[in-house]
């Protein structure tokens, strides 16, 4: 005579399993999605102060080649 395992599946259990787990990885995806946008956004800020950086070198490196070209009296 044979013996087979015989496990007893309980659906109802298993959908709601299911579900949870699909839940938690909606959640997850959306908490990614709310990362990338405010990491994208930081990303805009950084390079938009970054612009501003290097104008104001840039303005400053003019002036002190226009000063060094003036002459001395």
């Amino acid at each position: 005579m044979t013996w087979r395992s015989i496990r007893r599946i309980d659906v109802a259990r298993s959908w709601q399993r299911a579900r949870e787990a699909y839940a938690s990885v909606v959640a997850k995806r959306d908490a990614l999605k709310r990362e990338l946008a405010w990491t994208r956004q930081s990303l805009d800020e950084l390079r938009g102060a970054l612009r501003d950086l290097r104008a104001a070198s840039l303005a400053g490196m003019k002036a002190e080649a226009e000063f060094a070209s003036l002459p001395l009296q």
